[in-house]
């Protein structure tokens, strides 16, 4: 619109007038300009005339209004309109929402729009969809503020691949309907192999035609084709149908079956060296591509190396399958059993074929590989023409003959089709190119071979010719180089024969000693080259057996003279060699001249006089090594920590190369970076899938090994191997305000931890738990995601599963501090193990990790464990060990280390002393003991020092000798290895009561020493022997620690065996009857009287007696009498005497009568007597009946078995059950104002009958009784049931039951009926209803109650539902008591153990010290629990309950404690 309007000469800005948001009783103004224009008029008019007028609009109503302005211009009228509008909203919105080309990978993406208010008032929306895609949108409708901005959330499910071109309807207040496009384009996520250089798809790569140890490559392009990154990993496919492995295909099919047969149709190769693929795994861009690598490289099999015969080609047709990480669908599938869709055709992989043949090499010489030269002479040289040809008719083949050293230092010439070229070294080919090496293929080579001698013998030369072919470089996979890869070996044979000489003798004209003879020498005069007549100096005369004596066959160290060396001397060229005769071999004479040689004594004199001074220069050079040793070892040796640790650096031994002659083994292309293969894979699936892990798993990394490898970065090769699934959770139909159960199943097949954590954002699957799990090493295990939503329609959402690396969250301030600050060593013993205990305790708000600097900081010293965590509000304990080996006296301090706060220090001191042992006997003698008796001899072991020390006494090579503790202590050990040997451990000023006891078993005498050994039994473990002496040595106060042996005690054993002069028999007499057998407290017949024979064997008068006193009480009593107790025997009399068996009550009596011979004081034998009447008896099993908690009016019930005995005949059982106490109500009394009758809710059943049968044999049958319980009323008890036989004895059996309707008390019941019962909620009214209609039906019976089970055990077995559901509900209760039973904040605890363990706040130490250990006012005990929870405390418990040291006592005070509470609680 035009900002100004012209009409007869004047100008009017505006041309209208608007009054935008105007309200009713306001007031606004607009101004109106007039300009007067003038142009080139009759009459001159002064122009630029401008006037200004305002217009004021006052709307009185909430209406738009419309007028006009009249401007009379001359006779001239015009209009100015003039409008009034009041304030409204201006919405507005985007035409098109586009969430762009995104990948089906069943995510849930969003995006978002906007609709602005530009009005000046607000503006409602709605936003309408109804097409047959699912769309979320969030907020559908609401109102815009004035100039403001509303965002609409808009959400879609990336399920299947589509286009999605949808319109939603926006209603916008004041406008028409807009149309709004929704668009998105879902793509799959594609991988595609495509060729080299064409960039076309390919399905398969063809190697062709490989030697064996030889490589070739292929370049295919791998492409992502999708708009969104992806991991991938290269897998082969070596159990694939179709598969080839090595099968000669040229073959027949009956070969084919055959090897097939004798193979067991297994792979005779390993794929993962066959084929490399660099690389075969990595991350792609979106529409990224790559260059992969393939690298065929067939080897040949080791049992074809074996024979000579050429092996057989071998064909591969193998598949490589390229595939995207993710979900596991398909394998998920057949492990979960469910349902779960699965694609036929996964765009996710794609599959390349791979074909390719092995071939040996076929390259064959004619004549050879054996060639024989012909015999020629010194000068002269032989030819051999050998034709190479090329057998393979795919292939060339390229060779090069390889230089090698000979023995000899002959040369020959080599010639190729005719050509002479380069001399070399025997038999050591060249061939005629430059580059040393030449190609064979279908058509021959010739190559002459030049024999050459330089000296006369017998030639036998290997010769190898090298087979050339790319082989790829280890350091660089992609690179393939021209090497040898295979060798044949050619054998050279040549003879070289030497020329015939004359020998002819002359006459030595030289002059001749007086002791020689005369001596001819021998001339060689050159014949014919031809003769062979052989020289008289090439007899091997060491050989030869001529004239040999058999005396002298053994010569190997002696010397044949020459014919002619006989009569040329007698002196021997060596004193020590033996010479003999060429045929009769005997020892010829040696004449030594005494005057010109040394005798033997003079050489033995040199000899010593050399070894004495090689000794001492020897000497000399090691002292002066020992000297600059010690001025090392003095410059080093100080007490500077330079933080060098044991073992530390050291590297294991590198494997050794092997020797530069033999062939290098075949190269593995594929060495580090090994394909996966899907029969590996099934391999370690089938392992994980055996092992189910569903309880136990820590949910972050706790255990060092835990924390080390889930600190890990996993490569997509690793993370391939880990499942996790199925990738679309499908809850099916679910009704509000219910919960539906879906596993996500999780399996690790890798061989460390890994951290599963799992995001969930939306509210309906908050009940998921737990959502982190901590995967052992090949483990399935799996997460319940739960699904509850309290609206209709529709749910799609993502969730995320991450592998993550270990993180830890500081969600508050660290706070640790130790209940100690000193720990205290008095007096250590030295050579013995003493413990102490330091408490750590977290006061902050998130759990601490520590860790100790510096685990042994003294000799001897060991601090368990190094490192750990204490939780909030809970205590660590931290044991340091002590075992000193030398006399000190420390104060150290140890640095723990927290994480996220500052460091502890714990000081540690204390002091070792030295044991001070005495034995009150130094000898012991036993002048005459018996055979078969036995005396002791009672002896003390004072130990005089401060601390404790332990002694030894070893008499494993003395049987007949025991030792004997009168107080047996807690610490005394007596091995089963070593029965002998025997230790004590004997606190500080104080003694141990001992008795040394000797039974001989034949006639001896002994005389020997018993070693008393202090400290020394205890051997220290490996941790205690690996201290850091140079570290620690700057924490022990002076005087430095003295090392110190221990000196051991003998003392004298001896002692004299007699033979035994009195025989008494039997030794051991028992006595077994019943209650009908006897007459109590009579003897009645023979039937309960026992014989003992006593016998005089030797040749004097024996007077002998029973020490009834010491008999025990059964004697005392008179349940044993005996007709004799003391008497006389001549030699060879004997005596018998009786003893009688009265009891007075049914029992076992038992008792042991000592004999005494004469006047000795020792007893000489010890007769065992022992008794029973048995009476009858039942027992009950279970021994105690604890009945499964259940709700109100549910019936429950147990088995038990009556196990009778020693019945003699039938009887029959009736049971008694106790009345039980309840409470009444109005609601005992019917309409009628009549009491309803009680009813005991015990009752016993007995299915097969109550009657005890009676075998033939005489055995007691038992049966079993049903107990059953049920109560419409709380109720919660402890009775016994009587079961009384026809005899009328009573057999108690003790029931504990409880019925009520609280589920912490009924949860045991609810565990079993998981499946068949379900707790429903009622209002007040309901159970009004509920109360009226029981009380109907309450009279009609047992049949009318809920239901009847038999529970047999309060806790379920593991790996039940039913254990689960036990195990959640003690969690949930722990967790409650832990955050709110206490009255400072959370506080862990563990049940049953913390209610167990923190029963005390102050404890006593040992008795020695006389002190208290005051755990500290941030001790919790349960019973701070119930003051926080009741608000009153125990009767007779204070909240600083304390405990005694002495054990009997402690029990005692624990027993009052736990029943006051019980009583409390009741």
């Amino acid at each position: 619109m035009a900002s100004s309007w012209e009409e007869a000469g004047v100008r009017v800005t505006p041309p209208q007038l608007r009054f935008v948001d105007a309200s009713p009783g306001g007031c606004y103004r607009a101004p109106l300009s007039f300009r007067l224009i003038v142009e080139n008029p009759k009459k001159p008019v002064a122009s630029g005339l401008h006037i200004t007028a305002t217009v004021e609009y006052h709307p009185d109503s909430e209406e738009d209004l419309q007028d006009r302005l009249l401007l009379h211009v001359g006779k001239k009228i015009f209009e100015i309109p003039i409008t009034g509008l009041i304030p409204c909203c201006c919405l507005e919105v985007e035409p098109e929402i586009n969430f762009g080309t995104v990948i089906a990978n069943s995510k849930v993406i969003n995006t978002e729009f906007k609709i602005t208010n530009c009005g000046s008032s607000p503006g409602t929306f709605a936003i309408k969809y109804k097409g047959s895609i699912p769309i979320v949108i969030e907020p559908a409708s609401g109102v815009v503020e004035p100039q403001a901005v509303q965002v609409v959330k808009m959400e879609i499910c990336t399920d299947v691949p589509r286009i999605i071109n949808q319109p939603a309807i926006v209603e916008l207040q004041g406008q028409p309907s807009v149309e709004v496009m929704i668009k998105a384009n879902i793509v799959e996520q594609i991988l595609e192999l495509l060729g080299v250089p064409h960039s076309n798809t390919i399905r398969c790569v063809d190697f062709g035609c490989v030697y064996f140890g030889t490589s070739k490559t292929e370049e295919v392009i791998l492409h992502n084709k999708s708009p969104e990154p992806m991991d991938w990993v290269a897998i082969l496919q070596d159990n694939a149908v179709g598969t080839e492995m090595g099968t000669d295909i040229q073959k027949s099919t009956d070969a084919v079956l055959k090897d097939l047969h004798r193979t067991d149709g297994k792979s005779r190769v390993d794929i993962a060296t066959l084929i490399a693929c660099i690389p075969n795994e990595g991350t792609l861009q979106p529409y990224q591509k790559i260059v992969v690598t393939l690298c065929f490289s067939p080897k040949q099999l080791k049992r074809d190396q074996d024979i000579e015969r050429v092996p057989p080609r071998q064909d591969y047709a193998i598949f490589l399958r390229f595939e995207m990480v993710g979900s596991k669908d398909d394998f998920l599938e057949a492990v979960s059993g469910e349902d779960i869709p699965i694609k036929a055709n996964n765009p996710h992989q794609v599959e390349l074929g791979l074909r390719g043949s092995g071939l040996p090499v076929m390259l064959t010489f004619i004549p050879g590989p054996v060639v024989n030269f012909a015999e020629c002479y010194m000068g002269e040289h032989t030819d051999i023409v050998c034709t190479l040809k090329n057998e393979c008719a795919d292939l060339p083949v390229s060779y090069a003959f390889l230089k090698q050293r000979s023995q000899s230092d002959q040369l020959t010439n080599l010639k190729t089709n005719g050509s002479t070229l380069e001399k070399i070294r025997v038999l050591q080919l060249h061939h005629q190119t430059s580059d040393e090496h030449s190609e064979a293929y279908k058509c021959p080579s010739d190559v002459i071979f030049s024999f050459v001698p330089h000296h006369i013998g017998n030639f036998s030369v290997k010769q190898v010719v090298d087979i050339i072919g790319p082989v790829v470089v280890k350091d660089n996979l992609f690179t393939l180089k021209m090497e040898p890869f295979h060798q044949i070996q050619l054998s050279f044979f040549g003879l070289c024969k030497s020329i015939a000489n004359k020998v002819v003798l002359k006459t030595n004209p030289g002059l001749k000693p007086l002791i020689s003879n005369a001596t001819g020498v021998f001339i060689a005069n050159k014949v014919d080259l031809h003769s062979d007549i052989t020289p008289v100096a090439l007899l091997k005369s060491n050989q030869t057996q001529i004239h040999a004596h058999r005396i002298n066959r053994n010569m190997r160290k002696t010397i044949v003279a020459l014919p002619n060396d006989r009569a040329a001397s007698i002196r021997p060229a060596e004193l020590h060699m033996d010479y003999r005769t060429i045929f009769t071999k005997v020892p010829r004479y040696s004449y030594v001249d005494p005057e010109f040689s040394y005798t033997v004594y003079e050489e033995l004199e040199n000899q010593a006089n050399k070894d004495y001074y090689a000794h001492y220069i020897q000497s000399l050079r090691q002292r002066r090594f020992h000297k600059k040793a010690a001025r090392i070892f003095k410059i080093l040796n100080n007490p500077v920590d330079i933080g060098l640790k044991p073992a530390s650096g050291l590297k294991s031994p590198k494997v050794k190369d092997l020797p530069q002659g033999k062939v290098d083994e075949d190269f593995t292309c594929v060495s580090g970076t090994n394909l996966l293969t899907s029969q590996q894979l099934v391999e370690i699936k089938a392992k994980s899938v055996d092992k189910e892990v569903s309880e136990g798993l820590n949910p972050v990394p706790s255990s060092q090994q835990e924390i080390e490898d889930c600190s890990l970065i996993l490569t997509s090769k690793q993370l391939h191997q880990i499942f996790i699934g199925p990738s679309t959770i499908d809850f099916g139909e679910v009704c509000v305000h219910s919960s539906s159960t879906r596993k996500l199943h999780i399996i690790n097949n890798l061989s460390v931890y890994v951290w599963i954590q799992v995001e969930i954002e939306s509210e309906e699957l908050q009940q998921t738990s737990p959502l982190s799990h901590v995967v052992p090493p090949y483990t399935k295990t799996h997460i319940p995601v739960v699904f509850e939503n309290d609206k209709l329609g529709d749910f799609q959402k993502r969730r995320e599963c991450n592998s993550s690396t270990y993180q830890q969250s500081k969600l508050g301030s660290t706070s640790v501090q130790f209940k100690e600050q000193r720990i205290t060593f008095n007096h250590a013993p030295l050579y013995l193990t003493t413990c102490r205990t330091a408490i750590l305790q977290n006061l902050g708000y998130n759990h601490a990790y520590f860790q100790v600097l510096d685990a042994t900081p003294i000799p001897g010293m060991v601090i368990s464990p190094v490192q750990g965590v204490v939780p909030v509000g809970g205590l660590t304990e931290i044991k340091i060990h002590f075992r000193p080996n030398a006399i000190m006296k420390f104060d150290t301090r140890v640095e723990v280390a927290v994480r996220h706060t500052k460091s502890l220090e714990l000081r540690v001191g204390g002091s070792v002393e030295v044991p001070d042992i005495d034995v009150s006997v130094q000898s012991f003698n036993f002048p005459g003991v018996y055979v078969g008796s036995t005396q002791g001899i009672p002896f003390l072991i004072l130990n005089k020092g401060k601390a404790r020390a332990m002694v030894t006494m070893d008499l494993s090579k003395h049987d007949a000798f025991k030792l004997h503790f009168t107080l047996q202590p807690v610490d005394q050990c007596s091995t089963t290895d070593s029965p002998s040997l025997y230790s004590a451990i004997i606190d500080a000023n104080s003694s141990l009561e001992c008795s040394l006891n000797f039974t001989p078993k034949e006639v001896a005498a002994y005389d020997f020493s018993l070693p008393i050994s202090v400290n020394v039994g205890e051997s220290p473990s490996s941790s205690y022997t690996k201290t850091n002496l140079g570290g620690s040595a700057k924490h022990i106060i002076v005087p430095r620690p003295q090392s110190l042996t221990l000196p051991t005690r003998i003392c004298k054993v001896q002692a004299t065996v007699l033979q035994p002069p009195l025989q008494v028999s039997p030794l051991e007499l028992i006595f077994q009857y019943s209650m009908r057998t006897i007459n109590l407290g009579v003897i009645s017949d023979s039937s309960n009287i026992k014989k003992l024979h006593i016998k005089n064997v030797s040749r004097k008068e024996i007077n002998w007696r029973f020490d009834l006193d010491a008999a025990g009480k059964a004697v005392d009593d008179g349940i044993f009498k005996f007709s004799l107790h003391t008497g006389v025997l001549s030699p060879g009399q004997y005596t018998v005497v009786t003893i009688s068996f009265c009891p007075c009550c049914p029992g076992e009596y038992t008792g042991e009568v000592p004999v005494f011979l004469n006047d000795e004081i020792s007893v000489y034998r010890t007769v065992s007597l022992s008794g029973a009447l048995r009476s009858p008896k039942i027992s009950f099993d279970p021994q105690l009946l604890i009945l499964t908690p259940v709700p109100l009016s549910v019936k429950t019930g147990a088995n038990v078995s009556i196990i009778p005995q020693n019945y003699l005949r039938p009887s029959v059982l009736k049971v008694e059950i106790p009345e039980m106490d309840s409470g009444r109500d109005g609601d005992d009394i019917d309409d009628d104002g009549e009491e309803q009758k009680e009813i005991n809710p015990l009752t016993v059943d007995f299915p097969n009958g109550s009657v005890i049968k009676i075998t033939e044999e005489g055995e007691n049958i038992g049966f079993t009784c049903t107990v059953h319980f049920s109560s419409s009323k709380p109720l919660s008890f402890m009775k016994n049931l009587f079961f009384v036989d026809e005899e009328r004895n009573r057999y108690s059996l003790q029931v504990s039951a409880a019925a009520e309707n609280c589920l912490l008390t009924v949860y045991p019941y609810l565990a079993y009926h998981l499946n068949d019962q379900q707790i429903i909620l009622k209002n007040e009214l309901e159970k009004m209803l509920e109360k009226e209609r029981l009380k109907a039906k309450y009279s009609v019976g047992q049949s009318k109650r809920i239901g009847s089970t038999l529970e047999q055990s309060l806790i379920p077995a593991e790996g039940t539902e039913e254990y689960a559901f036990f195990q959640k509900v003690i969690t949930a209760v722990q967790s409650w008591f832990t955050l709110f039973g206490w009255s400072k904040g959370p506080n862990p605890i563990s049940i049953p153990r913390s209610l167990r363990r923190d029963v005390c706040k102050i404890q006593m130490t040992s008795s020695d010290e006389k002190l208290k250990l005051n755990l500290g006012k941030d001790i919790k005990t349960i019973y701070d629990m119930l003051l926080h929870l009741s608000g009153q405390l125990l009767p007779g418990i204070s909240s600083s309950q304390s405990l005694p040291f002495d054990p009997i006592q402690r029990v005692v005070q624990l027993h009052w404690q736990h029943a006051t509470m019980i009583t409390f609680l009741k």
